[in-house]
């Protein structure tokens, strides 16, 4: 498969709109980190192929770009940074002040973009000493509020699915689910549909329960069942039974044990 990826970015140089981003290719240093044939699942991540477009429409152009863009970036240098942290005083209370210098953009050239949206701009500090006194300049004082999560969007969901289960507290069963989320880059597009199909949540500006969604919601709240910790220990059980480490008939005698009082519990309650 690595082979083919010199070849990808090679043939996107007859593509005007890339022309500049391929200046800054380094070409003969190419990272294949992102090949890793063992955590293919159903397939691989989009890539361009051989064959330019020439005849798409203005949103079409923009998707093969951002397409096109992340080859670049996928097969390119990690950035590196270096951060630096002075503590100041004044009256007795400390301050922090963060800079951040790029020493090697890496793959981030490619956008110009040199920060993560939770770092700030990235901006250096200037030459500092330790002891040394500094003039304050100006005061200001601000007040802020702490917002509240922001609705899902099909994107956000998504990158949600693929990375549920980070603060499960068994190690074996949040290791089972950090490979794989909930469903697998191939299902979890369809798993939102059903939510869809079965009138659970509707699209607006965002995603939204609608009421029966929030009914089923209130059924299931506190089950078993809406604990992503149990999609971790089925992923978990399905891993040991690959390894032959357990009997197909040991799994589903604890699979039975597990859903029949459950859904015992459920028919009383909507009957």
């Amino acid at each position: 498969m690595w082979e083919e990826i010199p070849k990808l970015i090679r043939a996107l140089n007859d593509r005007q709109s890339l022309k500049e981003a391929l200046k800054k290719v380094k070409w003969g240093h190419f990272n294949n980190r992102i090949v890793n044939e063992l955590k293919v699942t159903d397939h691989h991540g989009i890539l361009t192929t051989e064959k330019i477009p020439s005849a798409l429409s203005g949103k079409e152009n923009a998707v093969y770009d951002m397409i096109a863009l992340r080859l670049l970036e996928a097969t390119s240098d990690t950035c590196h940074k270096e951060v630096t942290e002075a503590r100041l005083e004044t009256a007795g209370i400390e301050f922090i002040a963060k800079g951040i210098k790029i020493t090697a953009a890496g793959w981030r050239a490619f956008r110009g973009d040199f920060q993560k949206e939770e770092e700030g701009p990235a901006e250096e500090l200037p030459d500092l000493k330790e002891g040394e006194f500094l003039k304050i300049n100006g005061l200001a004082l601000l007040e802020k509020q702490s917002k509240p999560p922001t609705l899902y969007t099909e994107a956000t969901l998504l990158a949600a699915m693929e990375t549920a289960g980070s603060t499960i507290e068994d190690k074996e069963e949040r290791k089972a689910i950090q490979d794989i989320g909930i469903g697998t880059p191939a299902t979890r597009a369809a798993i939102i549909e059903t939510l869809f199909d079965r009138n659970y949540i509707q699209r607006k500006k965002s995603l939204t329960p609608t009421d029966k969604g929030m009914e089923v919601y209130e059924l299931i709240k506190d089950k078993r069942i809406a604990d992503v910790a149990m999609t971790a220990s089925w992923e978990w059980n399905c891993t040991r039974l690959k390894t032959t480490k357990w009997m197909l008939r040991v799994f589903k005698k604890k699979w039975k044990a597990m859903l029949l009082p459950s859904l015992r519990n459920y028919y009383k309650q909507v009957l």
